[in-house]
């Protein structure tokens, strides 16, 4: 079957769905239903007028490449797009930011409203996630399979913000992606709350914390882009391995959490156990691997080497194509944000050898990556990288160059348990040593039916501080995800057992940079329910039941 013919069977049952949608629409008394258009062949013309600073500019293109890194969508300057009039022209609004969904064919050009407070990436990001025709996964029509409204938290007049989609008279299409609750698109728990208390509670506890958190554009939310503006028929020749989808311009395959490769055929360590990639505070995950730019440290390599290791990381090591084009999206990205033009990168000159060695030992595999070979000297015995290519140099202070720290992400951080008929050991990172700085942990263990779980803590020491304010283990084990849990730190949980109210328990790891301890050491296991046998059922019979039967008329006369 041809494209075209593909496209041609598409557009009528899109008309049909609509026609069909109309009517279903004014049974229920709506007046029209409104198609989410997309923009033709994935082109978004835009305009950013003049009342954007500079530093405002740089970070809504940032933005803009958070999309474009991994769908075939191209956000385009409308000068350049003169053939079109649709186009988006961004709106320095005063106080609130805002988007339609989609293309407005009504509306050219339309606008999208950008306050001071909307000025960080993830909410430009958001905003034009809108702009390409998404909404909140909240207004999902099949939301309740996912999430529970708390009515009786929301602001009074805020109730309009919870209505799905097409109870606003909207007609959108999922293309089948599932319920993302770690979308950027997803706000948090404690929205339009008048009295600080949930608004939403997700069905699975795990994500409860994590809904409203993002910084970038998920797997899902991607797959949800390609799918609506067919990415993938660009690159029909691409099989991607795990779930991964091609797209992208050129194309690649874009992995799902858990998996990297060019094919997506690599797992990460915990790929069916880890619920939130994330890396400690200051750092930021991307395939396997947290990083950490300190873009203003213009320093010499050596110091630049001993920063990263005083933040327990090395200078990045490049050792293949995927790394390659990973390590250079970022670059390029912060050389938009700051004032570094180039980053060191941990390859020196080996003298003994005369070859280009990485800090961890392995040689340089691609020389064709250096821009500038030439013969080997002392003084071009250090690299930098400019995103695209690498160049030799002294290894002494540059000018307008800045220190990019990498880190292997940390899979005994966090996870979920799933407790049959046995338990499991979880030990915080790092134990029986100090744990690490600024991390935060959540250990989730689940089981089935009306069963519970008992957690016995062997080993339990955080540094100690009035209410817990500083390191602290918080322990949630009540059936409402919800209701915060109670918080510990010293040495109080020591050979201590707690028992959950539900199926589910939910032990969370926080700790600052001060005073490490060796954190805990603890074992969750299953409290299976009871099954009720007949003798249970004989002993809950009243006592009197029991003297009725057994008074049988005859020669004791009770008759």
């Amino acid at each position: 079957m041809s494209n075209l013919l593909v496209c041609g069977i598409l557009v009528l049952f899109i008309n049909m769905t609509v026609v069909s949608a109309q009517g279903r629409a004014r049974g229920r008394g709506v007046r029209s239903v409104v198609p989410v258009w997309t923009w033709p062949r994935g082109v978004v013309p835009y305009e950013i007028p003049g009342d954007f600073d500079e530093p405002s500019k740089a970070l809504i293109k940032v933005a803009m490449k958070r999309w474009e890194r991994q769908t075939c969508v191209r956000f385009v300057p409308h000068s350049e797009h003169a053939k079109s009039e649709a186009y988006i022209k961004l709106y320095k609004s005063k106080n609130s930011c805002f988007s339609d969904i989609g293309r407005n064919p009504t509306q050219q050009p339309q606008l999208l409203g950008l306050s001071d407070g909307c000025m960080g990436i993830p909410s430009i990001v958001h905003e034009l996630g809108h702009a390409l025709g998404m909404i909140h996964p909240m207004s999902r029509d099949d939301r309740d399979q996912y999430i529970t409204l708390r009515a009786e938290n929301i602001n009074n007049g805020s109730d309009r913000n919870f209505l799905s989609i097409s109870d606003r008279g909207y007609m959108y299409f999922t293309y089948g992606v599932p319920y993302d609750y770690k979308s950027i698109m997803h706000y948090n728990a404690k929205i339009w709350s008048k009295n600080g208390n949930d608004t939403m509670v997700t069905v699975a506890p795990e994500f409860q914390t994590i809904i409203g958190t993002a910084d970038d554009v998920s797997f899902r939310d991607n797959l949800y882009i390609n799918r609506a503006y067919l990415c993938s028929w660009q690159c029909p020749w691409m099989r991607c391995e795990n779930g991964g989808v091609a797209s992208g311009t050129p194309c690649r395959c874009v992995c799902p959490d858990g998996y990297h490769g060019n094919y997506c055929e690599k797992r990460l360590p915990g790929v069916n156990r880890i619920v939130d990639w994330t890396c400690r505070t200051g750092w930021f995950y991307r395939a396997g691997t947290c990083y950490r730019f300190l873009s203003h440290a213009t320093v010499p390599w050596k110091t630049a080497h001993d920063l990263c290791q005083q933040n327990s990381g090395q200078l990045p090591v490049i050792t293949d194509t995927e790394l390659m084009r990973l390590t250079g999206e970022l670059v390029l990205e912060d050389r938009e944000l700051s004032s570094a033009k180039t980053f060191w990168l941990g390859l020196q000159l080996n003298t003994t050898s005369g070859l280009y060695t990485w800090t961890d030992g392995s040689e340089l595999k691609h020389p064709e990556w250096i821009v500038n070979p030439g013969e080997l000297s002392s003084d071009r015995a250090c690299a930098v990288f400019n995103g695209t290519a690498i160049t030799v140099t002294s290894c002494g202070l540059k000018p307008d160059n800045g220190v990019l720290c990498v880190a292997p992400f940390d899979p005994s951080c966090g996870g979920v348990f799933y407790l049959t008929n046995r338990g499991v050991e979880v030990t915080s990172p790092n134990y029986p040593d100090l744990h690490p700085p600024d991390i935060t942990c959540q250990y989730v263990f689940k089981i089935s039916g009306n069963n519970r779980i008992e957690i016995t803590f062997k080993d339990f020491l955080l540094e100690y501080s009035n209410n817990c304010q500083s390191d602290s283990l918080e322990v949630q084990l009540e059936t409402d995800v919800s209701i915060p849990g109670k918080r510990y730190c010293g040495s109080e949980l020591t050979n201590t057992t707690l028992v959950s109210k539900g199926n589910f328990a939910i032990v969370t790891l926080r700790t600052d940079a001060r005073n490490h301890g060796r954190g805990f050491q603890l074992t969750a296991n299953p409290v299976q329910s009871r099954a009720r046998s007949i003798s249970d059922h004989f002993m809950n019979i009243p006592i009197s039941f029991w003297k009725k039967l057994f008074e049988v008329p005859g020669r004791f006369g009770l008759g």
